[in-house]
């Protein structure tokens, strides 16, 4: 055969060859893929890479929640899939399956987009070259990888029918001038959200396929807060899948819920739990009560399946997953985490005694795959208030404004260890007409509180305080009316104080700090064998009465709490606003409670505001009737001026003991006669 026929021969076959395979990508293109779905593709097909915790092919039964979710792609009906789900639920493996299934068997355009320029490199680097390059039936139609990987060939590739582009959302011209059958958004709720300029990212990327009649867009994330959330705000738009399991005792059908994990914890006399032991968590039926192991919970994940709640909705499914309900976790690292966040679960419902909120969230969103809705409410800004000051009063002339028609006070009786460190906080506010008031005074008196009788006893320096008499800018001599002493300390000793002197309207309190206390429990409440008077007042109305009107009133009148410059400082500010609003959820009911910031604050200024408040409440005053009486002392002269050094109040020195002897007082007005 001569040279000419032998070349001819050859390059028969070449082109014989070439054609072959250009008309099997033609018909590849033109024909319907075949019914293999990607849950069933990636079984055959998929190898996960040796830096994965599970290695080896593919298998569902280790992410069967993640079946349908994948095999949502293969439906025709269905143009929109969100996944709002905690960590450890093999989110990103389910992108991967997508992406290796369409360049595999469905070839089409698409685009990625992760939160950051980072993380897109991140995430081609480590999660979709090692895919790409251990799945063969994917490595043949990608081609070989290069050695020098620049960023181009990272984060765009190509293959027969289609190509893959990965962008960041914080780049708003990633996505111009390009149009793609299917979008994915992976941790959408981390774009960082200065980069709307442009609209929302990932608005911009589901725009980017309106063009295609049988687009499809998938957005995956763990949410962050409600409210803020994009995950969030995509899921509610969706038919709102959970995932159910049957009980594999009473086969009731339910989600798995954190709230019933139950596990071993040391208790102190006191009811206290002082160690807990997650190693030993079980899952609880709520129906039946049975006990649910590890083995028993990932048993039946395996033959869980996914319900709408709103199955009106065809083309928008939306998928809400929690790590429990995942048989890539186990219970024991919900329990831990539970614990880290310093929750306690009682009564199955969560008790958010002592919670660090930056743990919280890191739980909502982590592991119970729910936005977090902050659980502290709106709090007094201390800058502002101490914008308030006013200089009507001074500490050595403690001459009142005439506004001022009541007195009360209250004390906080501070026991620390070490007798130096006992003292009684003293506060007086002075109301007047529409509960306006004015902070009047403000000290403490050291001593030992367990003395009540010695000359030194700040008992004693008490008494004579508050007998005092208070003159007001017009002449107008008044007394402190009601005094509230808490007994949370030294509880024996106030009762023995307050016993003697109930006529002159001083009170033992004590607070019920419990959401719903009323203000003023209506039955009187005797203690000391029956001897002393205890007023119980509900703390949480108090305060946030107190609190809403310190927010919401800006401008002297009803209400309204006028701040002495020379007893209101820096301290007293950061005191007074040392708790804020924590909301919390029982059931169907929300309601908010009033906690410190953080346990190391001092709140004694907000107590004493409270007691006093209580005091005034305490007595119902008629304002109007109290003013028509100091007007008519006035027109009668019987009030006659004082020396201004009677009307001073420094820091009370020790008296001498007096002997004890009964108090007969008369009944008189609030403004009293002084000769």
């Amino acid at each position: 055969m001569k040279l000419h026929s032998l070349h001819k021969v050859y390059v028969n076959k070449v082109l014989n060859r070439n054609v072959y395979r250009a008309v099997k990508t033609m018909f590849k293109l033109i024909l319907p893929p075949p019914s293999l779905k990607v849950s069933e593709w990636a079984e055959q097909e998929r190898y996960l890479p040796d830096t994965n915790a599970i290695t080896g092919k593919w298998q569902n039964d280790n992410a069967p929640h993640a079946v349908e979710i994948m095999n949502s792609v293969n439906n025709t009906e269905v143009q929109q899939i969100t996944v709002m789900g905690s960590a450890q639920i093999g989110k990103t493996e389910a992108i991967n399956n997508i992406i290796g299934y369409k360049i595999d068997v469905d070839p089409c355009s698409m685009i990625l987009m992760q939160p950051t320029e980072k993380d897109a490199k991140d995430y081609a680097q480590q999660k979709l070259e090692p895919m790409l390059y251990d799945t063969p039936s994917i490595k043949r139609k990608i081609g070989k990888k290069r050695q020098r990987n620049t960023d181009t060939a990272l984060l765009r590739k190509k293959f027969p029918g289609g190509w893959l582009i990965i962008v960041s959302g914080n780049s708003p011209s990633a996505t111009r001038s390009r149009t793609a059958k299917l979008t994915i958004g992976d941790d959408i709720d981390a774009i960082p959200i200065q980069y709307q300029k442009e609209g929302d990212p990932i608005l911009r990327l589901i725009k980017r396929s309106t063009t295609h009649y049988d687009s499809l867009n998938i957005n995956i994330s763990t949410p962050t807060r409600a409210n803020e959330s994009r995950i969030e705000h995509l899921y509610k738009q969706s038919d709102m899948r959970k995932y159910f399991v049957n009980c594999p005792h009473c086969k009731h059908e339910q989600i798995l819920e954190e709230e019933n994990l139950i596990w071993d914890k040391d208790v102190d006399m006191f009811g206290k739990v002082t160690a807990h032991h997650p190693e030993t968590v079980r899952y609880q039926c709520p129906h039946c009560k049975g006990f649910i192991n590890e083995y028993e919970r990932k048993e039946i994940l395996r033959k869980g399946f996914w319900k709408p709640e709103r199955p009106w909705i065809i083309r928008h499914r939306g998928y809400w997953i929690n790590e429990l309900s995942s048989t890539l976790s186990s219970m024991q690292k919900v329990a831990n985490a539970i614990v880290e966040a310093g929750i306690d679960i009682k009564d199955n419902a969560f008790d958010f005694t002592d919670v660090n909120e930056e743990k919280l969230e890191a739980l909502y969103n982590t592991v119970l795959g729910r936005p977090f809705e902050s659980v502290r409410g709106e709090s007094i800004d201390a800058v502002e208030m101490i914008d308030r000051i006013e200089d009507f009063i001074s500490k050595d002339k403690l001459i009142i404004p005439n506004e001022v028609l009541l007195l009360t006070a209250a004390v906080d009786v501070q026991a620390g260890g070490y007798e130096k460190d006992q003292r009684l906080e003293v506060k007086v506010i002075g109301w007047g007409k529409q509960k306006e008031n004015w902070i009047l005074y403000r000290s403490y008196i050291a001593g030992s509180i367990k003395d009540l009788y010695s000359p030194n006893s700040p008992w004693r320096t008490l008494d004579q305080f508050l007998d005092r008499n208070w003159q007001r800018a017009d002449g107008i001599q008044l007394k402190i009316v009601t005094t509230f002493i808490d007994s949370g300390f030294e509880s024996q000793t106030v009762y023995e104080y307050t016993t003697t002197r109930s006529r002159r309207r001083i009170y033992a309190i004590k607070g019920a700090n419990r959401y719903g206390a009323e203000l003023l429990q209506r039955k009187a409440s005797f203690v000391n064998k029956g001897r002393t008077l205890l007023i119980i007042i509900g703390t949480q109305q108090a305060k946030h009465e107190i609190y809403s009107n310190l927010k919401n009133i800006k401008t002297p009148g009803a209400k309204y709490t006028h701040f002495a410059k020379c007893f209101c400082d820096a301290d007293y500010f950061k005191q007074l606003t040392a708790e804020h609003a924590v909301r919390k959820t029982t059931g169907m009911m929300d309601f908010i409670i009033y906690e410190k910031k953080k346990k190391s604050l001092a709140n004694e200024a907000i107590d004493l505001f409270v007691y006093n408040y209580a005091a005034m409440e305490y007595l119902n005053p008629n304002f109007d009737a109290i003013e028509k009486s100091i007007e008519r002392i006035k027109e009668s002269g019987v009030q006659k001026e004082t020396k201004e050094a009677e009307a001073t109040l420094k820091q009370p020195e020790p008296v001498q003991a007096v002997p004890q002897r009964k108090l007969k007082l008369k009944k008189t007005n609030f403004a009293t006669s002084w000769k």
